[in-house]
């Protein structure tokens, strides 16, 4: 018996010894209502918030406020980059979006959906926009506001639309079950058919060569090109909030709503199970060299893992439900949208953060201990 409180109390103080407690560095407050999408710009210098304000406000990495995006009649829905970092392209609510300057100019408006939109992103060579709504249909513009091609065939909600890596193609989700796979003329592909109910994203691997959807029957599924699955993803019971593949394209995170995230390798087995938290994961990513992994949760906490499932941070300083999580380029700093308490914030990740553990002496001691139970 005594061997055995031995062994907890010093596994106790291991875990104590390697997980740390991060609080924020920078806090970027003035909307009037939630943040509801953040964004960097791609050499890290300035940051993008959106708010239910209907207002974007652009800022440095410092937290001083650089420009107000203001012309959206309604709540924002998403806000990011051009591929340069010279350009920032928004959705609303209002059933447009909107092209702007790093001044905060409004360069061009996408007019033309009939119901809001839920999102809207630039092609790989940043030459085109894409969008998609509630009015069933995506849209592919070019940068003056004038249309390309409408992608008509879902009859269901588009709640997402995405391009391929190399921009020859477009997969978009929808409210009716499916997702579908497009060429550049808005002619379908390939339907992607098997989920029970609704299709929430989809999304390309960095090699373009498979589509990952996730949806609310509780998966997240793999399919070629053609439409086929090719492994199925279980998140437990609930909406599988959100999926992305790892850089390399040989894993898939999933967010779980039962507290938990899970990685996967492409046959669809658990690689680890991320455990921690006290309320649904909303919200998963890698680092850009792929060794951590960060999720958000309706606790009021985001936290640092390795890809073993160990907690290595928790990220503190917020309440209520923390929305998204993005890294900086560089991997050294994170920034966290915490959507109910109206703010985002950036923390700072200490150097050689999860190599404490195994350097520490009551790590070994442990090993030890087990080696000889």
């Amino acid at each position: 018996m005594k061997a055995i409180l031995t062994l907890v109390f010093v596994f106790s103080c291991a875990l104590a010894w390697a997980q740390v407690d991060l609080y924020p560095s920078v806090t970027f407050r003035g909307h009037k209502y939630g943040v509801h999408g953040v964004a960097i710009s791609p050499d890290g210098s300035k940051i993008l918030t959106i708010s239910g304000d209907s207002i974007a406000f652009l800022w440095d990495n410092k937290g001083n406020k650089l420009a107000s995006l203001k012309g959206h009649m309604s709540k924002l829905r998403t806000g990011i980059f051009s591929p340069d970092g010279t350009k920032m392209l928004t959705s609303s609510y209002d059933a447009t979006a909107r092209l702007w300057d790093l001044k905060g100019k409004n360069t061009a408006t996408f007019i033309g959906h009939s119901y809001w939109l839920e999102g809207a992103v630039f092609s790989p060579d940043g030459n085109k926009v894409l969008t998609a709504s509630n009015d069933n249909t995506a849209r592919l513009w070019d940068l003056q506001g004038n249309t390309l091609a409408i992608l008509r065939g879902h009859k269901e909600y588009v709640t997402s639309a995405v391009f391929s890596p190399d921009g020859s193609k477009i997969v978009t989700s929808s409210y009716d079950n499916t997702a579908r796979i497009w060429d550049l003329e808005g002619k379908t592909i390939s339907t992607l058919t098997g989920h029970k109910t609704w299709v929430l994203t989809a999304a390309f691997p960095p090699q373009g060569d498979k589509i990952l959807t996730t949806s609310w029957d509780s998966t997240a599924r793999l399919w070629d090109i053609k439409g086929n699955t090719t492994a199925t993803f279980s998140g437990g019971k609930g909406r599988a909030y959100h999926a992305v593949f790892s850089l390399d394209g040989t894993k898939v995170l999933l967010a779980c709503p039962n507290n938990t995230a899970r990685l996967f390798d492409l046959e669809g087995n658990t690689l680890a199970t991320f455990r921690g938290h006290t309320k649904w994961v909303s919200h998963a990513v890698f680092s850009p060299d792929g060794t951590k992994i960060v999720t958000c949760a309706g606790d009021g906490t985001a936290r640092l893992w390795d890809l073993q499932g160990n907690t290595l941070a928790i990220f503190r300083g917020m309440q209520y439900n923390v929305a998204t999580a993005t890294f900086f380029p560089d991997g050294n700093k994170v920034l966290i949208e915490a959507s109910s308490d109206l703010t985002a914030r950036i923390y700072d990740l200490p150097k050689n953060l999860g190599a404490k553990a195994a350097n520490n002496p009551l790590s070994k001691k442990s090993k030890k201990l087990l080696k000889n139970k």
